[in-house]
Protein backbone atom coordinates (compact mmCIF):
# COMPACT_ATOMS: atom_id res chain seq x y z
CA UNK A 1 0.00 0.00 0.00
CA UNK A 2 1.36 3.32 -0.94
CA UNK A 3 2.03 5.91 1.46
CA UNK A 4 -1.33 8.65 1.67
CA UNK A 5 -1.05 11.49 4.19
CA UNK A 6 -4.44 11.30 6.13
CA UNK A 7 -4.65 15.04 4.47
CA UNK A 8 -4.31 13.51 1.06
CA UNK A 9 -7.64 11.28 2.25
CA UNK A 10 -9.54 14.65 3.25
CA UNK A 11 -8.71 16.35 0.47
CA UNK A 12 -10.58 13.21 -1.74
CA UNK A 13 -13.06 12.97 0.19
CA UNK A 14 -14.09 16.65 0.04
CA UNK A 15 -13.57 16.65 -3.50
CA UNK A 16 -16.15 13.58 -3.66
CA UNK A 17 -18.74 15.51 -1.64
CA UNK A 18 -18.31 18.94 -3.90
CA UNK A 19 -19.24 16.40 -6.78
CA UNK A 20 -22.16 14.94 -4.84
CA UNK A 21 -23.13 18.40 -4.08
CA UNK A 22 -23.00 20.03 -7.26
CA UNK A 23 -25.08 16.92 -8.51
CA UNK A 24 -27.80 17.50 -6.09
CA UNK A 25 -28.02 21.01 -7.30
CA UNK A 26 -28.41 19.71 -10.71
CA UNK A 27 -31.23 17.39 -9.15
CA UNK A 28 -32.88 20.24 -7.53
CA UNK A 29 -32.68 22.72 -10.81
CA UNK A 30 -34.37 19.35 -13.20
CA UNK A 31 -37.23 19.42 -10.45
CA UNK A 32 -38.32 22.65 -10.75
CA UNK A 33 -38.13 23.33 -14.10
CA UNK A 34 -40.38 20.26 -14.37
CA UNK A 35 -42.46 21.95 -11.22
CA UNK A 36 -42.10 25.42 -12.98
CA UNK A 37 -43.42 23.89 -16.63
CA UNK A 38 -46.63 21.85 -14.69
CA UNK A 39 -47.72 24.82 -12.93
CA UNK A 40 -47.72 27.02 -16.40
CA UNK A 41 -49.54 24.77 -18.01
CA UNK A 42 -52.36 23.76 -15.45
CA UNK A 43 -53.01 27.67 -14.55
CA UNK A 44 -52.96 28.57 -18.56
CA UNK A 45 -55.43 24.97 -19.58
CA UNK A 46 -57.95 25.71 -16.37
CA UNK A 47 -60.73 27.15 -17.81
CA UNK A 48 -61.60 30.36 -16.69
CA UNK A 49 -64.78 31.56 -14.12
CA UNK A 50 -66.30 27.95 -14.02
CA UNK A 51 -66.07 27.75 -10.30
CA UNK A 52 -64.30 29.61 -7.59
CA UNK A 53 -62.76 26.09 -6.53
CA UNK A 54 -60.74 26.26 -9.61
CA UNK A 55 -60.31 30.38 -9.56
CA UNK A 56 -58.46 29.95 -6.19
CA UNK A 57 -56.64 26.43 -7.00
CA UNK A 58 -54.64 29.12 -9.99
CA UNK A 59 -53.73 30.98 -7.31
CA UNK A 60 -52.14 28.00 -5.81
CA UNK A 61 -50.76 26.65 -8.82
CA UNK A 62 -49.14 30.91 -9.58
CA UNK A 63 -47.70 30.33 -6.37
CA UNK A 64 -46.84 26.97 -6.73
CA UNK A 65 -44.53 28.35 -9.59
CA UNK A 66 -43.37 31.28 -7.74
CA UNK A 67 -41.65 28.90 -5.45
CA UNK A 68 -40.22 26.53 -8.09
CA UNK A 69 -38.78 29.66 -10.07
CA UNK A 70 -37.41 30.73 -6.97
CA UNK A 71 -35.93 27.24 -6.30
CA UNK A 72 -34.35 27.03 -10.47
CA UNK A 73 -32.75 30.68 -9.91
CA UNK A 74 -29.30 30.77 -10.86
CA UNK A 75 -27.21 30.72 -8.50
CA UNK A 76 -23.20 31.44 -7.71
CA UNK A 77 -20.96 28.16 -7.31
CA UNK A 78 -18.41 28.73 -5.30
CA UNK A 79 -14.90 27.83 -7.09
CA UNK A 80 -11.28 28.84 -6.56
CA UNK A 81 -9.67 31.58 -7.91
CA UNK A 82 -6.73 30.20 -9.32
CA UNK A 83 -4.41 33.21 -10.23
CA UNK A 84 -4.21 34.51 -6.57
CA UNK A 85 -3.66 30.82 -5.27
CA UNK A 86 -0.79 31.05 -7.69
CA UNK A 87 0.16 34.34 -6.73
CA UNK A 88 0.54 33.42 -2.71
CA UNK A 89 1.03 30.19 -2.57
CA UNK A 90 3.45 29.06 -5.05
CA UNK A 91 6.91 29.34 -2.82
CA UNK A 92 4.90 27.81 0.29
CA UNK A 93 5.04 24.37 1.04
CA UNK A 94 3.01 21.70 -0.66
CA UNK A 95 1.60 20.28 2.51
CA UNK A 96 0.93 24.15 4.11
CA UNK A 97 -1.09 24.34 0.35
CA UNK A 98 -2.63 20.91 0.45
CA UNK A 99 -3.93 22.38 4.32
CA UNK A 100 -5.55 25.68 2.87
CA UNK A 101 -6.81 24.25 -0.04
CA UNK A 102 -8.84 21.76 2.03
CA UNK A 103 -10.20 24.38 4.68
CA UNK A 104 -11.05 26.35 1.59
CA UNK A 105 -13.23 23.48 0.11
CA UNK A 106 -15.19 22.60 3.59
CA UNK A 107 -16.14 26.13 4.33
CA UNK A 108 -17.07 26.58 0.29
CA UNK A 109 -19.12 23.28 1.02
CA UNK A 110 -20.90 24.43 4.07
CA UNK A 111 -21.40 27.99 2.65
CA UNK A 112 -22.95 25.93 -0.56
CA UNK A 113 -24.97 23.39 1.92
CA UNK A 114 -27.51 26.30 2.88
CA UNK A 115 -28.31 27.35 -0.30
CA UNK A 116 -28.64 23.63 -1.28
CA UNK A 117 -31.48 23.51 1.82
CA UNK A 118 -33.47 26.83 0.77
CA UNK A 119 -33.51 25.45 -2.74
CA UNK A 120 -34.88 21.82 -1.78
CA UNK A 121 -37.29 23.75 0.96
CA UNK A 122 -38.78 25.95 -1.94
CA UNK A 123 -39.06 22.66 -4.54
CA UNK A 124 -41.02 21.11 -1.75
CA UNK A 125 -42.74 24.27 -1.47
CA UNK A 126 -43.91 23.97 -4.55
CA UNK A 127 -45.05 20.45 -4.77
CA UNK A 128 -47.24 21.19 -2.12
CA UNK A 129 -48.73 23.98 -3.79
CA UNK A 130 -49.61 22.37 -6.52
CA UNK A 131 -50.62 19.18 -5.25
CA UNK A 132 -53.30 21.49 -3.50
CA UNK A 133 -54.06 22.96 -6.80
CA UNK A 134 -54.51 19.91 -8.61
CA UNK A 135 -57.25 18.95 -5.91
CA UNK A 136 -58.69 22.17 -5.68
CA UNK A 137 -59.02 22.32 -9.71
CA UNK A 138 -60.11 18.69 -9.81
CA UNK A 139 -62.83 19.07 -7.46
CA UNK A 140 -63.61 22.63 -8.87
CA UNK A 141 -64.18 21.45 -12.10
CA UNK A 142 -66.25 17.76 -10.65
CA UNK A 143 -68.45 19.90 -9.00
CA UNK A 144 -69.37 22.17 -12.39
CA UNK A 145 -69.70 18.70 -14.40
CA UNK A 146 -71.88 16.81 -11.47
CA UNK A 147 -74.69 20.25 -11.41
Amino acid sequence: MSDVSTAELIAEEARHALVVQEQRFDALDSKAGVILGFAAALSALAPVGVDPLVEIGRLVTVAGGVASLWASWPHRFASIDLRPLREGYLASEPEFLQRRLLETRIASMERQAVTLRRKAISVRTSMIFLSGATALMATGLGTTLTS
